[in-house]
């Protein structure tokens, strides 16, 4: 398989798209600087081939810009020769598989989802051609095995690989031994692979046991048939002297037969008396119900019409107008009582601090007493006592601050006043006036009695829904009244033609007795024509007797013993033919795995040796798939013991081995991003003659380092395609160069 053509459409970094020709040759060297989107293109490749499972890588490539769609599509030459086109579409996990003939049409083979998510047809259809394509359904095993990253030799060989390695690529050969060795031990208790089996029974055991008792059974039940035949011929040769009272006997068989006929017209006539009743019950329940939704609508239309508009916040707006009325009550009841005080507010003397003063007054009188004269100081003294007396209780009273106060409350609480008038109206205004033309309580008895009536007729409306259309209900009522007047009437036809039945016929216990008296008459009928009524009496005696003691059906009972035997062959051959398989797989599983393990060791240490120079004679691989070296002086060394350089080498080469192991006969190309960064000059040229050796698989190495421009001749340079596409400012298309060296092949 080769890769021909990758086309991206808006896939990260290539928002205006990316079309990438790879030339003929096996060796297709892909340069470009960090960040050109050479692992863009890988993860592109892979994203369309299989698609991602994991969800954010896929919205991680998702365009960075504007974009008309987020889309890829891989052209690809199978071995064969005939050519395909993959396309996918990453905003939806559709995809196309397709041929391109050779004379330019185009052959669409697959259209539909192809999520690795899912679990649909189209899902599973989608990876099996794939598979038949690439040779593998899971990118992670592709990935494993064709393609190696900078760093990655290694750790890409996982566990996964190293399963299908070991065992097969397709199945769990332990798994199927284990279900064999299961399906075993529910077929049988034995374990020829144990010294000791299972106490508990198992299939095998139970249906042996099982078929030993019915055998018993089928055995009794034969010997109590034989007996039963015996005396069922007995009694045919006895009936054949019945013609005698043949006459009445055939008159009492048509009037046993006209009671059969009567009891079932009799159910029939009940049956529709009942189906009649029901769709009545329903009519009238019907009828009942949407009388009451008429009386409903006629309430909420007469005397709930004003509360129609009324929306839900109807009883929190009537709670929020009495908090708001008794809100302004109490500012109005607070306001009056302050206006009241301001009111009867009056100065207080303040006697106190007069009566201070008047003595320091006095002091002062009293001291001019002594130094100037008494006449003066008694003069000063009064003066300065009366005068300051008179200013001190004038002096510090509180009354104009008071005053003040109380004015500045009053206001405060006009405005509080006034504010809750204005919240009542508003409330007031918000039901359309509703609560300014009636008492709120009684508004709101009628929102609650509004919502209670619409409740009730939602829930009659319902009722009605759930009885079904008028016209249908209508329609079964007349058509079970029809039945009903049928029955009647064929009842009527029946009593006139038999106007015995007319006296019993509404008494069920006389119909049966009378039923059963025509029976016996036609058994002493029977007995009467018998020449030997006695004989005849014993033999069906003993037959009744005879079939009362069978409580098996012998037929029945056969086909289970013979069910049994078949079912039982087939168990023990199921468990003989488990032994053989379980055996021999077990034998095959452990050849095959020793044989396929060494073949890819041969693989593995022919290309190793031609990398190395054959300075190491051979790699033998575990059963976990780790590398052992043997040198020429038969010595073992661990691959840890190897160089960096050398163990990179090591880990090429197996993961080269197994990519041709896996690929199903499928020639893969291999995918390399970078990974010889840690080999030397000498070693590089080794590499490249390897990969010149591989020319039956297509190579596809991405790098930064244009020294491998040499080693093919025609490079694929995305520099140079970016810069065109960013001058054109169109999608980047990368064609092979010519090139750098035209002697170099």
């Amino acid at each position: 398989m080769r890769i021909r053509k990758v086309k991206l459409m808006g896939f990260g970094t290539f928002n205006k798209g990316l079309e990438v020709e790879f030339p003929d040759g096996h060796l297709n060297v892909i340069i470009g600087r960090n960040e050109a989107g050479k692992s863009t293109l890988m993860s592109a490749m892979f994203g369309v081939l299989f698609g991602f499972k994991d969800a954010a890588l896929q919205r991680k490539f998702e365009p960075w810009e504007n974009y008309d769609e987020y889309a890829g599509e891989v052209e690809l030459t199978a071995d064969d020769g005939r050519v395909f086109r993959v396309r996918r579409n990453f905003a939806d996990n559709t995809a196309e598989i397709g041929e391109l003939k050779s004379d330019g049409t185009y052959d669409p083979q697959f259209l539909g989802s192809a999520n690795p998510r899912g679990h649909a047809d189209d899902d599973i259809e989608y990876y099996r051609r794939i598979e038949e394509l690439v040779g593998f359904q899971d990118e992670a095993v592709f990935r494993g095995t064709a393609f190696v990253g900078q760093s990655a030799l290694h750790t890409s060989i996982n566990d996964q690989i190293r399963k299908l390695v070991s065992g097969s690529n397709s199945t769990d050969f332990k798994g199927v031994l284990h279900d064999l060795h299961s399906r075993f031990s529910d077929l049988t208790m034995e374990n020829p692979w144990r010294q000791r089996s299972k106490a508990r029974p198992r299939k095998i055991e139970k249906l042996r046991k099982s078929l030993d008792s019915n055998i018993e059974r089928l055995e009794s039940a034969r010997d109590n048939f034989m007996k039963t035949m015996s005396l069922e011929q007995e009694v045919k040769k006895l009936e054949t002297k019945q013609a005698q009272a043949k006459t009445d006997l055939e008159d009492n068989r048509r009037t046993l037969a006209q009671f059969e006929r009567f009891c079932k017209l009799v159910r029939d006539r009940d049956a529709a008396r009942e189906r009649f009743s029901e769709a009545d019950r329903r009519r009238t329940t019907y009828l009942e119900i949407r009388s009451q939704v008429k009386r409903i609508d006629e309430e909420l239309k007469t005397k709930l019409a004003h509360m129609k508009d009324v929306g839900e916040e109807f009883p929190e707006l009537v709670a929020r107008l009495r908090s708001e009325v008794r809100e302004l009550e109490q500012e109005e009841s607070l306001l009056r009582r302050d206006r009241d005080l301001l009111a009867e507010l009056r100065p207080v003397p303040n006697n106190k601090l007069g009566a201070l003063l008047a003595v320091l007054g006095v002091g002062v009188g009293a001291i001019l007493f002594q130094t100037v004269s008494p006449a003066a100081g008694g003069l000063v003294a009064l003066i300065l006592g009366g005068g300051l007396f008179f200013l001190g209780r004038a002096m510090a009273t509180g009354f104009k601050e008071r005053q003040a106060e109380l004015q500045a409350r009053i206001d405060g609480r006009a405005q509080a006043a006034r504010l809750r008038r204005e919240g009542i109206d508003a409330i007031i205004q918000g039901t359309d006036g509703l609560l300014a033309k009636a008492d709120p309580e009684r508004l709101l008895k009628d929102f609650r009695r509004h919502r209670e009536l619409l409740s009730e007729r939602a829930r009659r409306v319902s009722s009605m829904k759930v009885l079904g259309a008028r016209e249908e209900i209508e329609g079964t009522y007349e058509k079970t009244a029809e039945e009903n007047l049928r029955c009647n009437g064929l009842m009527e036809i029946i009593l006139r033609d038999a106007p015995y039945l007319r006296e019993i016929s509404e008494e069920p216990v006389a119909i049966a007795r009378s039923m059963e008296e025509l029976r016996r008459r036609i058994e002493e009928l029977t007995e009467e024509v018998e020449v030997t009524g006695e004989v005849l009496t014993e033999a069906k005696i003993a037959l009744a007797r005879a079939t009362s003691d069978v409580d098996y059906d012998l037929p029945t009972l056969e086909g289970e013993v013979r069910d049994e035997r078949h079912k039982l062959d087939r168990l023990e051959m199921e468990r003989d033919a488990l032994r053989v398989v379980i055996d021999v797989l077990e034998e095959c599983v452990t050849e095959f795995q020793e044989g396929d393990l060494t073949r890819l060791s041969e693989e593995v240490s022919e290309i190793f040796r031609g990398i190395t120079g054959n300075r190491y004679t051979r790699v033998t691989l575990s059963p976990n798939m780790e590398p052992m070296l043997t040198k020429y002086d038969n010595t073992h060394i661990q691959p840890s013991d190897l160089s960096q350089g050398t163990q990179d080498q090591l880990y090429f080469a197996m993961r080269v081995a197994i990519a041709r192991h896996l690929s199903k006969n499928v020639s893969l190309p291999f995918f390399l991003d970078d990974p010889f960064v840690n080999f030397d000059e000498e070693r590089l040229e080794v590499t490249r003659e390897l990969l010149d050796r591989l020319d039956d698989h297509q190579i596809v190495m991405v790098t930064c380092d244009r020294t491998y421009e040499g080693w093919t001749s025609r490079a694929l340079d995305m520099d140079t395609a970016r810069a065109e596409a960013s001058v054109a400012g169109g999608p980047v298309k990368v064609c092979a160069a010519p090139p750098a060296n035209p002697e170099n092949n």
